[in-house]
């Protein structure tokens, strides 16, 4: 559409569509990013490596057991052998290891510790990072609502100018401020469109679906 002063008229703009987990609560949100970030995968897998660390330093603190079991024939008489087994389990302790096995428990323990606080920590940050993208886009969702209905309005006093200049009720100069009207409503609204998609982006990023 071209104006009467000949400036060029948007005729629309465009915009990613809405994801599924725009609909969905935000602890929703959060539990389906706890399972796809890549980050909180990772600190999980970590915790899991350290706790197993932790599991076999521990063994040192039980006994080594040592299990024997033989069998043999003693002759009774000519004609006939009698079967003799035995059987044997021996339990073991170190008596004193210079407290090696204490200190190993105890900076794996520490390290167990550690990471699970450094996986909070990342999971924290999740949930900030959802909440956060979660209002940005319901914010910029309101925006393009509210320019929506700005455009349509500025459209309708448009049209109005454009027919009262046609039929000589109307000056140039009003459907000039009727036209720039438009084009700067329609204008904050691709603006409004583009934040939007960029709300969403980050929307992807945090719930993890774009990893």
């Amino acid at each position: 559409v071209i104006g009467v002063s000949g400036a060029p008229l948007p005729a629309g703009d465009a915009s990613f569509g809405p994801f599924v987990c725009e609909g969905e609560a935000e602890q929703q949100v959060i539990a389906a990013a706890l399972n796809a970030r890549p980050e909180v995968l990772a600190e999980a897998k970590e915790v899991t490596s350290r706790q197993q660390s932790l599991d076999a330093a521990r063994t040192a603190y039980l006994p080594t057991i040592d299990a024997t079991l033989s069998a043999s024939a003693n002759a009774a008489s000519l004609d006939r052998f009698a079967p003799v087994a035995s059987a044997s389990i021996n339990l073991t302790w170190g008596i004193f290891d210079g407290f090696s096995t204490m200190y190993d428990v105890r900076a794996a323990e520490s390290s167990v510790t550690a990471e699970r606080a450094a996986k909070e920590d990342v999971e924290n940050q999740l949930r900030a990072d959802v909440a956060r993208a979660l209002s940005d886009v319901t914010a910029a969702q309101a925006l393009v609502a509210a320019l929506d209905s700005a455009v349509d309005n500025a459209r309708s006093l448009q049209q109005l100018a454009q027919g009262r200049y046609d039929v000589g009720s109307g000056s140039i100069i009003e459907l000039d401020d009727a036209e720039l009207a438009f084009v700067n409503a329609s204008a904050q609204r691709v603006q409004a469109n583009a934040q939007l998609s960029i709300a969403r982006a980050a929307l992807l990023h945090a719930e993890g679906a774009d990893a």
